[in-house]
C-alpha cells in the first residue's frame, strides 16, 4: 500500500521533541484550543482546525436538530478529539445520533472509538459501502504505522535525554508522548454500520441531510453531505485549498466534481482549511484535474516514463493558479499537487486499482 503522504508532511510541517517526537505530542501540549467553532448556517457548525495545523487533521462538522446532533468526521489526534468531544457534551444536552465518516483516511476516522465511548445514544456510524473494508485494509495499517513512528521517535528522544538536552521539559514531554502511544496501541476503529452506495437521506429532526457518492474520486468511497435547505455542502477532501491526490482516481474525480457543480449550494465546509463561499475552489480543482489528465495523456502518447513526466511538469506555472500561500501552504503544495499528475499518468497506464 502506498504510504500516506499526509503522514510524511507532518514531519515537514512541525518539529517534535528534539526533532524526534511526532507532531501530535506538540498539539496535545498546546495551551491554545486546537480548533475554533464557527456557525455557518442554522444548525450547522464546524470545528475548524487552526491554520498552522490545517493539513494535519480534519475539520469536524456538527449538525444540530431539534432533539439530536450529527458529527461529521473524527480527528486523528486523540487529545484534540477529547477536547472537541468535551465541547460537544457541554455545549448542549442533545445526544449525538450519527457519526458520518467522509472517507477512510485516518485524519477523518481515527477517533471514532472516542465518539462511541462518549455518546451512549449513538445510533450508528455512517459511510459509503466501501468504507468498512477500506478501514480494515488501509486505515488500520495507517494506525500501525503511526504507532511505529511514535515508538521510534520516543526512542530517539530518550537517547537525547540520556546524552543531555537543552530542553528542560523533555522528560515531561516524553511521558506525555508515552501516554498518547499507550492510547494508540489500545485503539480500535469502529466501522460504519449504516452504509449506502450512491445516495441516502438520513431521518434527522426534519433537517434534510443527503449523503451522496458519484464514484471513486479522492478515495474509492467519498461521502458528500449536502444540506439543500441551508445550501451547505460538506465536501470531505474533494476540493480543499490544497487537496491530496495520492490515493485518487483523476478521471472519476473529475466526474464527481462536475456532478457536485450541479448542486445548489453557496457554502462549502471542506475537510481541511477555511469555509469556502461559492464554487471558486471547486472550479479551480476541476481545472487542475482536467489539465493533469491532458498533460499525462501527452506524456503517455510520447512514451515518456513516469520519472520523465514528473521532471517535465511546469511546477511554477501550476503554482501560479493557487495565488498567495503561506509558508506552510508552499511546502504542502510541493507535496500534494504534483500527485494529481502522477495519478493521472498511472491511470492512463492502467496502474490504478
Amino acid at each position: 500500500m502506498q504510504k500516506f503522504l499526509r503522514i510524511k508532511v507532518i514531519s515537514i510541517i512541525l518539529l517534535g521533541i528534539c526533532g524526534a517526537l511526532p507532531s501530535p505530542a506538540i498539539s496535545a501540549s498546546e495551551k491554545t484550543e486546537p480548533y475554533r467553532i464557527e456557525q455557518v448556517a442554522p444548525g450547522v457548525s464546524v470545528a475548524l482546525k487552526l491554520a498552522a495545523h490545517r493539513f494535519i487533521d480534519s475539520n469536524v462538522v456538527i449538525l444540530e436538530g431539534s432533539t439530536h446532533r450529527i458529527v461529521i468526521d473524527a480527528n486523528d489526534n486523540l487529545a484534540n478529539a477529547d477536547k472537541l468531544i468535551n465541547y460537544i457534551q457541554t455545549s448542549s444536552r442533545k445526544p449525538v445520533k450519527y457519526v458520518i465518516n467522509t472517507h477512510w483516511h485516518s485524519d477523518h476516522t481515527l477517533a471514532n472509538q472516542l465518539y462511541k465511548n462518549a455518546f451512549k445514544q449513538l445510533k450508528a456510524f455512517v459511510g459509503h459501502e466501501s468504507l468498512p473494508k477500506l478501514i480494515i485494509e488501509k486505515t488500520e495499517p495507517q494506525l500501525r504505522e503511526k504507532i511505529e513512528q511514535w515508538q521510534a521517535a520516543i526512542g530517539k528522544a530518550e537517547e537525547k535525554l540520556k546524552t543531555g538536552s537543552a530542553d528542560k521539559n523533555l522528560a515531561q514531554k516524553i511521558d506525555s508522548a508515552k501516554a498518547q502511544l499507550k492510547r494508540l496501541m489500545t485503539l480500535t476503529i469502529p466501522k460504519p454500520e449504516l452504509v449506502f452506495k450512491r445516495e441516502m437521506k438520513l431521518d434527522f429532526d426534519g433537517m434534510d441531510v443527503q449523503l451522496l457518492n458519484f464514484g471513486r474520486a479522492h478515495t474509492p468511497g467519498d461521502t458528500i453531505v449536502f444540506l439543500p435547505r441551508q445550501k451547505v455542502l460538506i465536501s470531505g477532501d474533494l476540493f480543499d485549498e490544497l487537496p491530496y491526490a495520492g490515493h485518487g482516481f483523476p478521471s472519476e474525480w473529475l466526474h464527481t466534481l462536475k456532478e457536485i457543480q450541479r448542486l445548489d449550494f453557496t457554502m462549502v465546509i471542506p475537510g481541511h482549511g477555511e469555509v469556502q463561499k461559492g464554487k471558486h475552489t471547486l472550479e479551480r480543482i476541476t481545472l487542475l484535474i482536467e489539465e493533469s489528465i491532458i498533460e499525462a495523456k501527452i506524456a503517455v502518447d510520447n512514451n515518456q516514463s513516469l520519472e520523465e513526466f514528473q521532471r517535465s511538469l511546469p511546477i511554477d506555472k501550476i503554482r501560479q493558479k493557487f495565488g498567495k500561500l503561506d509558508s506552510l501552504g508552499e511546502r504542502v503544495f510541493k507535496q500534494f499537487i504534483p500527485e494529481f499528475y502522477t495519478q493521472a499518468f498511472k491511470e492512463l497506464k492502467g496502474e490504478l486499482n
